[in-house]
């Protein structure tokens, strides 16, 4: 598996920085991705939802659509691996104004 992930509020959106290897996607094995995503992440009712709006590389090169979002489908699975317990007593969560808002499940 292996890569990197390190996440922090800009503005409406969370940026992440990645480094991870590219081994999922064909005629990249080998390679890793270095750069930073800005993300637009939510969830409601329990269900996440993870939109890259822009990708761009520790080279300052854009991302195309494509690639964007097959690496989003990879950093929202690793979200879920690592916040597995946390997403499953989230009831709502939304990113407004540089603050992240959680509503919890009640119990």
């Amino acid at each position: 598996e292996g890569g990197r992930l390190r996440l922090r509020i800009d503005d409406d959106l969370v940026a992440a920085d990645v480094s991870w290897p590219l081994d999922e996607i064909p005629g990249l094995s080998g390679r890793y991705f270095a750069g930073t995503f800005k993300i637009r992440l939510a969830i409601d009712d329990g269900a996440s939802t993870v939109a890259i709006e822009e990708g761009v590389s520790a080279t300052g090169r854009r991302l195309s659509r494509s690639l964007r979002r097959r690496l989003g489908l990879r950093l929202e699975a690793a979200l879920h691996r690592r916040f597995e317990a946390e997403l499953r007593s989230i009831e709502s969560l939304d990113v407004r104004q540089g603050r992240i808002w959680i509503r919890w499940i009640s119990p």
